[in-house]
């Protein structure tokens, strides 16, 4: 038996061999297909799927926002720069895979990763830190959804609850009656159950957005009554909720590595253009069609804003969501568990028990879902949060620093400045919308106990 090289206890340099690296990280030889790839069609589903969820229902509450004219526009804007940011991703990775003769494309922290350690002198040491630095991020977005996605489904309850007179329960009770079951499907291990489970919620959830846009359009009101541009304190929030609804960022590489002509992922007719066009025009059709008809009591979904205490039709899109939000929340609950336990295992393993392991580290994680759930009940300003922090770090700063580093000793001085600006975007977005929000959080908590 071959033994490992300790990688972790020397300095980075070229020497060390990124496939030694990622077959360390990936408990693998090496990273060979070997299956056939998907289809562009297929491939395209994957990337529309992975960009529409949950979060395009809350592009109404975005607007407000940001003003009739202002939101629509930046939202075009947002959803640009990060399909660039999603082109500088790809282009970091071939590099990485072209420099060290990887066959199969690494994923983004092993990206990160390998493009520090092949940086400057000065980014070497930072290789390691970088790749744990964006599995922390993807940690942080995968349960900030798994919190928003609890307190949808108790505010959702509670509005359901409430058209047939039961107004008893607070959304905090609801939150705790819909974590119970959820945790306990959390549990499974078997895979092949998540698949119908993904297959119901794109279903569920394409039926709700085709409900709600009919709504949307049965009687639109004159658009000019709202404000143009909102009130700068509020357009934080506009940044954070845009973002979160974004959330593909972390599959842009697997669903890359997997397609059976890559040169179609990112050409100018490829994958990620078409995919991202499509995106951000059903964003901007959502979000501008919501706003202008339910105006300024837009909640944080508009699913909430819909007659459901008349009709039986408007009261199917509150549950069908729901149910969507329920089956997309052991999604990402999975995705988490997965970047999060093989740390644990390469630290504390193997375990005699590893079945009960695995249940009480997923019963753990659920449990800090739950807590923060209970903790900022307040959806729009968690899902504004959530995005701020962790969808602008990796739609819009990492990408940038990546290219930079992975492409130093060629990059020219127009695409630094580009890349610059890029990250006081960012940077500025993660600071004004995690402070908005935060404190947004604390007004409505501070009400709430007065």
């Amino acid at each position: 038996m071959v033994s490992t090289p300790s990688i972790s206890s020397s300095l980075p340099s070229r020497s060390i061999s990124p496939t030694k690296i990622f077959s360390y990280v990936k408990g693998r030889p090496g990273a060979i297909r070997d299956r056939p790839g998907t289809s562009y069609c297929a491939t395209l589903m994957h990337h529309m799927k992975g960009n529409i969820g949950t979060g395009i229902f809350a592009m109404g509450d975005a607007m407000k926002h940001a003003g009739i004219i202002l939101g629509p526009v930046g939202l075009t804007f947002l959803g640009i720069l990060n399909l660039y940011c999603q082109h500088q991703l790809v282009r970091a990775a071939d590099q990485v895979a072209f420099n060290h003769d990887y066959n199969v494309k690494p994923d983004y922290a092993e990206t990160v990763m390998v493009g520090f350690m092949d940086g400057p002198e000065k980014t070497r040491n930072l290789c390691f830190f970088m790749k744990r630095l964006v599995n922390a991020f993807l940690i942080i977005t995968e349960m900030g959804f798994c919190c928003v996605y609890l307190v949808f489904m108790g505010e959702s309850l509670e509005k359901t609850l409430a058209i047939y007179g039961i107004h008893n329960f607070s959304t905090r009770i609801l939150i705790l009656f819909t974590f119970l079951p959820i945790w306990i499907m959390s549990l499974m291990n078997n895979l092949k159950v998540l698949v119908p489970a993904s297959m119901m919620a794109n279903v569920l959830t394409l039926a709700g957005l085709l409900i709600t846009l009919y709504y949307n359009f049965l009687d639109i009101p004159d658009p000019w009554r709202l404000p143009l541009v909102a009130e700068w304190q509020k357009i934080p929030l506009f940044f954070g909720t845009a973002l979160f609804s974004f959330e593909a960022i972390g599959l842009v590489l697997p669903m890359y590595n997997e397609m059976k002509n890559p040169r179609h992922f990112n050409s100018w007719y490829g994958v990620m253009n078409v995919g991202m066009i499509y995106v951000i025009a059903m964003n901007v059709l959502v979000g501008a069609s919501s706003y202008i008809t339910w105006g300024e009591d837009i909640k944080a979904s508009v699913t909430l804003n819909l007659p459901a205490e008349t009709e039986i039709l408007a009261q199917s899109v509150v549950i069908l969501i729901a149910i969507s939000v329920a089956f997309t929340y052991l999604l990402q609950m999975y995705v988490a568990f997965m970047i999060m336990f093989p740390w644990i295992y390469r630290r504390f393993g193997p375990f005699r028990f590893q079945y009960w392991v695995e249940v009480l580290f997923k019963t753990f994680l659920s449990g800090i879902a739950y807590i923060l759930a209970e903790t900022i009940p307040y959806l729009g300003e968690f899902i504004s949060l959530v995005g701020a922090i962790g969808g602008t770090s990796l739609a819009l700063i990492f990408p940038p620093l990546l290219e930079l580093v992975t492409f130093h000793e060629t990059i020219g001085c127009f695409h630094i400045f580009k890349n610059i600006v890029i990250l006081a975007i960012g940077f500025t977005g993660v600071v004004t919308g995690t402070y908005t929000s935060c404190r947004e959080i604390i007004l409505k908590f501070m009400e709430s106990i007065e």
